[in-house]
């Protein structure tokens, strides 16, 4: 079973950067088919744009989460497009890695607030957030 839904809008301060999700889709994977992957995974699509203070990213991101509860089979899987600015940092890596940390807490905050469960009826248990900004040595660093 997969179950779905597409979140709209969400504007967020997360430390120095500010943050504006255009939409989120989230989708819970609990097929029988397996999804080989490590506890998450990271991709993103977002250009690097520069100002004289800091920096900002435009575009998509997709996430994936396993589940750390009973079934370790479920998953959620998000899919965005977006936005995330700094005028302080100035290192795409590093606003990266304070929007990623962003989705991890707010992904927490919605499995609790809409009862995601798993295929064992259990709530929906996401990994911690383990990343640095070197684990997104595909942007440039400045």
């Amino acid at each position: 079973m997969n179950s779905f839904n597409e979140l709209k809008d969400i504007d967020a301060q997360f430390e120095d950067v500010a943050i504006h999700i255009h939409k989120l889709f989230i989708s819970l994977v609990t097929d029988e088919d397996k999804v080989y992957s490590g506890f998450t995974n990271v991709w993103q699509g977002m250009k690097p744009n520069y100002s004289h203070s800091g920096c900002g990213l435009i575009g998509n991101f997709h996430i994936l989460f396993r589940n750390q509860g009973a079934d370790f089979d479920s998953c959620l899987f998000l899919l965005g497009i977006g936005m995330a600015t700094s005028e302080l940092d100035k290192s795409p890596r590093s606003v990266f890695c304070k929007f990623v940390q962003y989705l991890f807490d707010f992904m927490k905050g919605y499995c609790k607030d809409n009862n995601v469960m798993d295929r064992k009826g259990e709530l929906f248990v996401l990994p911690h957030f383990g990343y640095d900004k070197d684990a997104f040595a595909n942007l440039p660093d400045q």
